[in-house]
């Protein structure tokens, strides 16, 4: 089966434009099914990937998690403004509407003491790889024990956030690169912010998406005279916002088996999508 290439977000992973139509997104869920298929995923897989159930795995998330929210119009405009695919969204680290009850660990400052997993094991678990803790459940634990597990952190990597600014740190997460803990607690692969970084992600694709309006409007100006002014962004109405928080939560997990499956194929220091062939 082919790979998919280096990809952050459900477009990307599809190979569609976040413009794209429902029809283009059909078309490219089907081609990615069928090389799901048996007979044809066989002809192009190495027997090592036939035996670790790659295809079966790549078609399952896109299946669950990517065709579930592009091909569901109310839960793919959620989509779009967590991920700043919508010209008038506000970046989720600006935005004060939703409720900062979720954890965090950044696994780029995390030095693998144990103690969050140790006071919150149904909440918090160490990876393989690294040795880093991880949020793998939200909703599990009490406030108050996670707030203990958070205090009993060392070097302060665990954090309260929102549900979106949860689904931008999982994702981001893919592409940033990590060291061992023992390289970390020697000084080494210090100094990168991921909530920087995911802020910086959601402005690039804001400004992207705004680029291409205006080429858009100039375009419409060109040929029928003055686009119209856009409107204001008002906030979400309680529909929106239940849909944002859903969609979020989804998408934050998503992101999260992403990192595993990846680390399970190629064990890199770098999260990575297995590439084209």
């Amino acid at each position: 089966m082919d790979g998919l290439d280096e990809a952050d977000d459900f477009y990307s992973i599809l190979g569609v434009s976040p413009r794209a139509t429902q029809k283009e997104i059909k078309q490219a869920y089907y081609n990615i099914m069928r090389s799901c298929h048996p007979d044809v995923a066989g002809a192009s897989m190495s027997a090592d990937e036939e035996d670790d159930g790659s295809a079966d795995d790549v078609c399952a998330f896109i299946n669950a998690a990517v065709m579930e929210t592009l091909m569901d119009a109310d839960k793919r405009a959620a989509y779009d403004a967590l991920m700043g695919f919508t010209s008038g969204a506000i970046n989720p680290f600006n935005d004060k509407t939703h409720a900062a009850d979720k954890v965090f660990v950044s696994e780029y400052d995390c030095i693998g003491c144990k103690n969050c997993a140790n006071m919150c094991p149904k909440t918090f678990d160490l990876e393989d790889d690294y040795g880093r803790a991880r949020a793998v459940r939200q909703g599990i634990d009490s406030e108050d024990d996670l707030e203990a597990a958070i205090q009993s952190c060392p070097v302060d990597c665990i954090h309260w956030v929102t549900a979106p600014q949860l689904a931008l740190l999982e994702t981001t997460m893919l592409q940033m690169e990590r060291v061992q803990t023992w390289v970390l607690m020697m000084g080494g692969g210090s100094g990168v912010d991921v909530f920087l970084e995911a802020s910086i992600a959601w402005e690039k694709r804001q400004q992207k998406m705004r680029a291409k309006r205006e080429g858009d409007r100039q375009k419409s100006w060109m040929k029928w005279g003055p686009a119209a002014t856009a409107q204001a962004y008002e906030g979400p109405t309680s529909k929106e916002a239940r849909m944002q928080q859903e969609t979020a939560a989804a998408t934050a997990t998503a992101a999260r088996k992403w990192r595993e499956y990846q680390r399970s194929r190629s064990r890199t220091a770098v999260g990575q999508l297995p590439g084209r062939r």
